[in-house]
């Protein structure tokens, strides 16, 4: 989570929650689109390739 910026550690914490990319976007005044390059970025930087690997992550579980 430290490689993550605090706008990033946001948008991880909430995908996490289930929330859809339009929720998040309309929550944080951003565009879906920003949200998915986010999330792309998150998951990247995490060694991840889905919301449930990053909820996992998140929690620190294998």
């Amino acid at each position: 989570m430290q490689r993550l910026t605090p706008a990033e550690r946001l948008v991880a914490a909430m995908a996490a929650e289930g929330l859809p990319y339009k929720s998040i976007a309309r929550e944080l005044g951003k565009s879906p689109a920003t949200v998915r390059n986010q999330l792309h970025a998150i998951y990247q930087k995490l060694g991840v390739g889905n919301r449930t690997a990053l909820a996992h992550k998140l929690r620190g579980q294998p």
